[in-house]
């Protein structure tokens, strides 16, 4: 599939089909329909991880492939946590709703990043 359409445009697509899933989770109060977007969520997340491996892959040199992966999921980790800091120390004034939105806004603008910034 991606010889066929490239990485790069599957990536973007994938990762930005998670966001309509993170931007309805809220709308569900009820566990199971919580539970099926955040599952519809992780398939397109799923999906991209492995283009955007085999882009890492190919962009960087064979024997930095290690750090360079490293460094991907520290950066992943560390915006993770600082992300899990701000929403939880706000969560109590700006809401419930909006985590999922602004999760949903950096998807998109992921997605938009892959498809402009990275090559195939």
């Amino acid at each position: 599939m991606a010889d066929k359409y490239g990485r790069r445009k599957l990536a973007s697509l994938f990762r930005l089909s998670s966001a309509p899933f993170i931007m309805v989770q809220p709308l569900f109060p009820y566990f199971t329909y919580f539970a099926s977007m955040y599952i519809l969520e992780g398939i397109g997340e799923g999906l991209s991880q492995p283009c955007n491996n085999a882009m890492i892959a190919s962009s960087v040199r064979t024997e930095h492939r290690g750090f360079d992966y490293s460094m991907v999921n520290l950066s992943g980790n560390i915006g993770g946590t600082i992300g899990f800091l701000i929403i939880g120390s706000t969560l109590d004034t700006i809401g419930f709703t909006y985590p999922f939105i602004i999760r949903a806004l950096a998807y998109v603008l992921m997605a938009t990043l892959i498809y402009l910034k990275l090559k195939d």
